[in-house]
């Protein structure tokens, strides 16, 4: 800063002045409209447009058959529910350790090759949220009863302090390489440490 207040008769700081345009040299390759556009384009555009050609593939039989799975999930969605979660711990989880995991989840009529079930888990902040998350999937372990099913899995407990986790339920396209989320992105249960 004490640059820009180094001004000579003509009141402009040369040197600054210099300084702002070498910068400008430098950043305009990472801060251009160019690198933008193909930004978009690789990361959004591209992409959008193979998964439009997937599905308008033939005689549109893809895109119907996609459309009804959307429906059935739409229409059952509000079903969805985690009834239990139960967490193998002992009053104190070291760091370095695992703790291990097991959901009671009703999804009938949906079914477990539809959905992906999800721990949800970090550390948490003063407002007891949960702050850099990450995601374990949840192995489906079998059928209960009357459309529920047992998910289980281990969650990595890396650091100290106050921990949390919740399960969550996402919808998942088995013929597709992408997620959809038809209602709600998680339907869950929350557990601390």
């Amino acid at each position: 800063m004490p640059l820009f207040y180094e001004r000579r008769a003509d009141n402009i700081p040369r040197e600054w002045v210099r300084r702002m345009k070498r910068s400008i040299n430098t950043a305009v390759s990472t801060f251009s409209t160019f690198r933008m556009v193909r930004d978009y384009y690789e990361k959004y555009y591209s992409r959008a447009s193979e998964m439009w050609r997937k599905v308008n593939v033939g005689n549109l039989d893809h895109a119907r058959e996609l459309w009804k799975w959307k429906m059935k999930l739409y229409s059952s969605w509000a079903q969805v529910r985690v009834e239990e979660v139960v967490a193998d711990r002992n009053d104190r989880l070291l760091a370095g350790s695992r703790m291990q995991l097991k959901a009671r989840v009703h999804l009938n009529p949906i079914v477990p090759e539809d959905v992906e079930v999800q721990a949800y888990y970090g550390a948490l902040n003063d407002q007891g949220q949960i702050v850099e998350g990450a995601v374990v999937p949840l192995e489906c372990k079998g059928t209960i009863d009357g459309g529920a099913y047992q998910y289980g899995g281990a969650v990595p407990c890396s650091k100290t302090g106050r921990f949390g986790y919740e399960i969550r339920v996402l919808a998942k396209e088995r013929h597709h390489d992408h997620a959809i989320h038809p209602v709600s992105d998680h339907v869950g249960l929350r557990g601390r440490n």
